[in-house]
Order: C-alpha cells, then structure tokens, then sequence
C-alpha cells in the first residue's frame, strides 16, 4: 500500500520549483515545452518517508512520478525471500 506522507521529516518545496528541478534532468526534461506544461497542470507534490513503499508487484500504475530529492530502488523478491534491486532512480 502506497504510504503517501506530506511533508515528512522536510518541509516540501512548492510545485512551480519542483517542475523547475525536474526540467533540467531526466524523463521530464527530455519532453517538449507544451508536455511539460501540460503534464505541469495536473501534477501534484507528494513525499514519501525513507524505505515507505510506492508500488508492490502486481499493483496497476497510477500516474508518473518524478523525483525531486532522493533516490528510489526499483526491486524485486527474490526465490530465497531477499530482494533483488533492478534499478536506483535518482533525482530527475
């Protein structure tokens, strides 16, 4: 389950200069101006607490996410009940 905590632990930068951010790296810079803005209009700020869950494995996706600050491990588990980490996102 998605554990979404506003403002945790830092206070939140405010929408405008988080686009800011992820306009100069990544899969959100690489997008045309008028998806930017247009992606700009709907999004939405959220913060997740250290090691608190976005997806499980099997869940149906529910938007884009781009990161701010931190990082994010994409992981699976794996036979013998460890998990295996595919990717590390960072910020972009």
């Amino acid at each position: 389950m998605v554990k979404d905590r506003i403002g945790v632990g830092t206070p939140m930068m405010d929408l405008s200069r988080a686009l800011d951010v992820l306009a100069v790296q990544g899969w959100f810079s690489q997008r045309s101006e008028e998806t930017r803005k247009r992606l700009g209009e709907i999004a939405t700020l959220r913060s997740f607490a250290k090691n608190d869950l976005v997806y499980l494995m099997g869940d149906r996706p529910n938007g884009v996410f781009g990161l701010i600050s931190g990082s994010l491990n994409l992981s699976i588990p794996r036979a013998d009940g460890e998990t295996y980490t595919l990717h590390r996102a960072g910020v972009g």
